[in-house]
């Protein structure tokens, strides 16, 4: 499934490639503002006369392509219209529009375009700690060398096309409805949070996570195929889950899961892993969190990784969440 999922991502070849360092939060309040005063030109991602040529004697990959991005473009259009109320006015506009946009460094607009951020490569110093994980100050040290790149949504104003205001990394699952409101969400959850919040760091961050944690006792947190390890699969066939996590959960196949997340079901929580942005040994890295269903907020956090389960929960992720709501 997840294989699948992010075939979709893989055909795109011709995306704008920004740099990045890992970021939960908007640190700039006036970037946060020019956002909300300004037009949001969404920029439609249009086929790659590279990519058709390359495929055109692969009919199936071509095909699959060609979908891939029509199906994109519906799932951010249907999102933004149902979920993004941060800005005055919305547009919808074509790659060339955003050319003219960059080029011109009109800053009337703010542009909302999938991209690719270049990841930054962890020292050999870095070594994730079981108690912070990815909230560590050791564990944000990162060399200024990039490494691999990682899809993302980005919004930047057009006056300074190349720096990213707020991005969210697109999950381990791929591209769906679920996802794409998940990555709309999480992006004006930002934006407000800076704005009206005072949320512009880590450890702001880190202190509202805190607050809200609490929450997933009364949640049903929902596990689902695509990021489910070996080991985990394992412990829920053996129904000694409950060993780790003494909280309600559900398994339930990734159709499911992404309607749930979709439809924003305040009576559930789920399973999230996303791009840390970095990469260590030539391994991608990444977050894992347990999201709020009703709001796409973050209940809990670690960049904890367990070997063999890169990308994927593993019951330790369950037991760290369950101590850290006691």
């Amino acid at each position: 499934m997840k294989k699948t999922l992010l075939a979709i991502i893989i055909l795109f070849n011709c995306l704008t490639t920004l740099i990045a360092q890992p970021s939960f939060t908007v640190s700039d309040k006036e970037d946060a503002r020019k956002i909300k005063e300004t037009v949001l030109a969404v920029v439609i991602k249009q086929t790659d006369e590279k990519t058709i040529k390359r495929l055109s004697k692969k009919p199936e990959d071509l095909k699959s392509y060609e979908t891939s991005i029509t199906s994109l473009n519906k799932f951010i259009k249907d999102a933004v219209s149902k979920e993004w109320h941060f800005s005055n006015e919305v547009r919808y506009i074509t790659e060339e529009e955003a050319q003219k946009i960059k080029d011109e460094k009109n800053g009337d607009y703010s542009l909302l375009e999938v991209t690719e951020i270049k990841n930054y490569k962890v020292g050999d110093f870095y070594s994730p700690n079981a108690n912070y994980g990815f909230n560590s100050a050791r564990d944000l040290a990162y060399h200024m060398s990039s490494s691999g790149k990682s899809t993302a949504l980005v919004i930047t104003n057009g006056k300074n096309p190349n720096k990213e205001i707020v991005y969210s990394y697109l999950p381990a699952v791929g591209v769906s409805p679920g996802t794409v409101t998940f990555m709309i969400l999480h992006l004006e959850n930002q934006l407000n949070d800076c704005l009206t919040r005072d949320i512009n760091s880590l450890s702001d961050l880190k202190k509202d996570i805190e607050k809200r944690k609490d929450a997933l006792k009364t949640k049903t947190v929902i596990i689902f195929d695509p990021l489910i390890s070996k080991g985990l699969q394992k412990t829920i066939d053996k129904k000694e889950l409950e060993k780790h996590y003494k909280y309600k959960y559900s398994v339930v196949p990734f159709e499911k899961a992404d309607e749930l997340i979709a439809s924003k079901n305040k009576d559930y929580a789920y399973i999230w892993a996303v791009p840390a942005g970095a990469s260590n040994g030539g391994r991608e890295l990444f977050n894992y969190y347990f999201i709020d269903g009703e709001d796409a907020r973050i209940l809990f956090m670690t960049g904890t990784a367990v070997v063999g389960a890169n990308g994927d929960f593993h019951q330790a992720h369950f037991a760290m969440a369950n101590k850290s709501l006691k």
